[in-house]
């Protein structure tokens, strides 16, 4: 028996210095985990304000960047229109010229058949002047 309650007595205190050993592993743990707690915290804190100051300027750069797509289109709409009214000025003018040409040319013609109605000769430089305007 001596034997029995020797080993109960080595368990007992072998059983104490675990219980020990428990509790300060538990102080231990809930003091780390008191001091990690707050840093966690802070430092989740701090990524997601860098996320949240990150994504306002990504929104400022899109919403730049969609304004100046809107000013190059609207630019691009408004050289379209300048390119579209100098190609009506242009074959508004080359029309002009042509009715001015013929209108020449017929002139032209008519003073020739007058001149050889009349028996005067003609002018010299009439037929330079008739191809250069063509």
């Amino acid at each position: 028996m001596s034997t029995a309650n020797s080993t109960i007595a080595t368990l007992s205190t072998a059983n104490s210095s675990l219980n020990a050993l428990v509790t300060d592993y538990e102080s231990a743990v809930t003091l780390l985990l008191d001091k990690l707690r707050p840093y966690a915290y802070s430092q989740t804190s701090a990524v997601l304000a860098l996320h949240k100051h990150y994504q306002t300027l990504l929104d400022q750069e899109r919403s730049t960047s969609l304004a100046l797509r809107l000013e190059h289109a609207e630019w691009q709409a408004g050289l379209s229109r300048v390119a579209e009214n100098a190609r009506a000025a242009l074959r508004s003018q080359s029309e002009v010229e042509e009715g001015l040409r013929r209108e020449y040319k017929e002139l032209a013609e008519e003073n020739r058949v007058l001149r050889r109605i009349v028996g005067w000769e003609e002018r010299e430089g009439s037929e330079d002047e008739s191809e250069r305007l063509q």
